[in-house]
């Protein structure tokens, strides 16, 4: 109950902002649908996708690949976020609180893998194990887990931290569903993978044990070098996601490209290094304020054609925003004081000099968001005109070499060794800060101590923020959870680790024939291709009470049935 009330206050905060641009978006479709008249001939016409995001893997374990997988339809979580901003069960049927510290997790009947078999308690529960033990990001919100089978049809997860609000946390994409055959992953999403090549394509069919299956198509998914080149390409692809602002202009003027903008709660950021092996100057407090400061997030908004300048971790149409964080104006004064406090004092030549040292500042993008390159050279300008020497570094831009001294094919693993080693000063940087629609997750997983993705800031761990932290995991009911997260909010800004840019608009465009299926987008890129695409009515599962363990004594059974029989009362009067 703690995050339905949550999940329903986020979904009426940003469903309000974006319910004109919902009707806006239906009311082209249908005029481009009716007059373009195009449709997929056949059940073999495949869907032909463009992306940027790179896949390297198959394998769920590794660092963000559950992302791209839920986001190519592949795999599916125990929960997910759907188009309204709910948590809704995906994998699973329902989550309840056994203790402090434990959830059992009632997982459907006759779920199946792609390759026909049922998922089981124990595939669950070995595949969240193995998460745990691979990847760190599983341990952000829950620290330790252990996953047990207490019966049939069910999986207890027991964690070293509490949280009122399971659902939420097994809803981010570390949390995929997968079992191993052989070397082989499995998955239970509406499609499966016939064809892959790491950071080139990928060739999807429907998953013949997926609901309605039959009314799916083929789809291939190719990867783009840049934003330029997908734009470029725009017109010989269903879906091009997502195109560069610059490119919008020429895109609309495109006979059979249909643009599409919606709002994201991805937010544009950057990064410091605090822990830098020969220190960097953002390793002083003072010296990271001032560069939050000096930036004018008016200007990089106006780059970007769109959004909000913002100083809040949080996007404008959530309860979680702040609004008391000061202009998003440039302060150059302030900031070049706060330098001056420092020991960074201008000399003759207004470069800013300390003990006969000028102030340089590597500033790192990459290129497979194109939105942060086009406000890269913005943000340079700002720093230089305070007397900061700024080197500005874009994945596969030569500037940096791989272990035999050549250059990257792929920026994403260029960037990836590149935050391994720790060589930069800022890192700009793309983040979905509500994936789950709970805030915990994005705090955890980037400012705990314990977080999986605090190698972005410099290992940055604070035991003040812990604090707040450990405070909102535990927070129950949407009150509580705002106000615990305006606290960590206000002891992360304190200590300065990150600077929030701008929460953008984002674009993307579609053939005719997408117009005709009525293809929108949603959660930023975390389901590009979803369950619902091509589907001619969407089923709305009816609510299912709590089952759990049935226990050998009656008592199980005996609250079992009083709990469905409350859930029965409870929609009786709803109704």
């Amino acid at each position: 109950e703690t995050f339905r009330l949550v999940a329903i206050r986020l979904r009426v905060d940003m469903a309000l902002s974006n319910s004109l641009m919902r009707v806006l978006v239906a009311l082209a479709s249908f005029g481009a649908a009716a007059a373009a008249g195009d449709t997929f001939s056949s059940a073999d016409d495949t869907l032909l996708v463009g992306h940027l995001v790179p896949t390297a893997s198959q394998d769920p374990r590794l660092d963000s690949n559950g992302w791209a997988l839920v986001m190519h339809g592949v795999a599916e979580k125990l929960f997910t976020l759907n188009a309204d901003g709910e948590i809704v069960p995906e994998v699973a049927q329902s989550a309840g609180k056994v203790s402090e510290f434990e959830w059992d997790i009632d997982l459907k009947p006759d779920y199946k893998f792609s390759d026909g078999t049922p998922v089981t308690a124990q595939d669950v529960a070995n595949c969240l194990n193995e998460l745990h033990t691979m990847n760190d990001n599983t341990q952000s919100s829950l620290g330790d887990i252990e996953a047990t089978v207490p019966c049939d049809g069910t999986v207890r997860i027991k964690s070293t931290k509490a949280t009122p609000i399971m659902d939420a946390v097994l809803a981010d994409y570390v949390f995929v569903v997968y079992k191993k055959v052989g070397t082989d992953f499995v998955y239970t999403g509406p499609y499966k993978i016939t064809e892959f090549v790491a950071n080139d394509h990928v060739d999807l069919v429907p998953n013949t044990y997926y609901p309605q299956h039959t009314e799916r198509r083929p789809i291939k998914m190719t990867k783009y070098e840049n934003g330029a080149a997908l734009a470029a390409d725009a017109a010989n692809l269903d879906i091009a996601f997502k195109v560069p602002v610059d490119t919008l202009d020429t895109l609309r003027n495109t006979t059979g490209v249909n643009v599409r903008s919606f709002g994201v709660s991805q937010t544009y950021m950057m990064f410091y290094n605090m822990a830098k092996t020969a220190p960097s100057p953002v390793a002083d407090l003072k010296v990271r304020q001032a560069i939050d400061l000096a930036i004018d997030r008016e200007d990089a908004m106006d780059l970007l054609k769109g959004g909000h300048g913002t100083r809040s971790l949080f996007p404008q149409n959530t309860p979680y925003y702040q609004d008391n964080l000061g202009s998003s104006l440039a302060k150059a004064t302030e900031a070049g004081a706060l330098l001056d406090d420092a020991g960074w004092t201008l000399d003759s030549s207004n470069k800013r000099t300390k003990d006969g040292q000028e102030l340089t500042i590597e500033l790192c993008a990459y290129e497979f968001r194109p939105d942060l390159g086009l406000m890269q050279p913005e943000i340079k300008s700002n720093l230089e005109a305070l007397g900061i020497t700024v080197n500005d570094r874009m994945t596969t831009d030569g500037t940096y070499l791989n272990a035999t001294g050549g250059l990257y094919a792929d920026d994403w693993v260029e960037l990836t060794d590149r935050v391994a080693a720790g060589d930069f000063d800022i890192l700009m940087w793309s983040q979905n800060v509500l994936a789950t629609g709970d805030p915990a997750a994005f705090l955890n997983n980037f400012f705990h101590t314990d977080g999986g993705s605090t190698k972005y800031n410099g290992g940055f761990s604070s035991t003040n923020v812990d604090v707040k932290l450990d405070a909102l995991n535990v927070a129950e009911g949407h009150t509580a959870r705002v106000a615990a997260t305006a606290e960590a909010h206000a002891a992360i800004l304190a200590e300065q680790p990150v600077s929030h840019l701008v929460t953008p608009y984002w674009h993307y465009s579609l053939s005719d024939r997408m117009v005709t299926e009525g293809y929108t987008a949603y959660g930023a890129d975390y389901y590009i291709i979803h369950a619902e695409m091509f589907l001619t009515t969407v089923p709305v599962p009816a609510p299912v009470a709590h089952r759990g363990c049935l226990s050998t004594d009656g008592a199980g059974a005996t609250n079992a049935f009083a709990a469905g029989a409350a859930a029965l009362l409870a929609a009786v009067f709803l109704h």
